[in-house]
């Protein structure tokens, strides 16, 4: 990975990556579903990220894991 790449960057050298507004719509074909508010979630080294995909920096030996969560509030 390029100096200040991002989630989104990392993602997308892997998978095909929907993405609106920075947020992950869908990886390699599995959506999230707003109707019944299921979304792509991700953690970095193992913590919660509260910014979106494309504004949060990786740094060496980072690791992002992905999962689609239903949003219960």
């Amino acid at each position: 990975m390029k100096k200040n790449a991002t989630v989104t960057d990392g993602l997308k050298k892997g998978w095909k990556v929907n993405d609106k507004g920075g947020f992950i719509s869908a990886i390699d074909g599995h959506k999230q579903n707003n109707k019944k508010k299921i979304y792509w979630t991700f953690t970095v080294n193992g913590k919660q990220v509260n910014v979106s995909a494309d504004k949060k920096k990786l740094h060496n030996k980072d690791k992002a894991v992905f999962k689609l969560s239903k949003y219960n509030g």
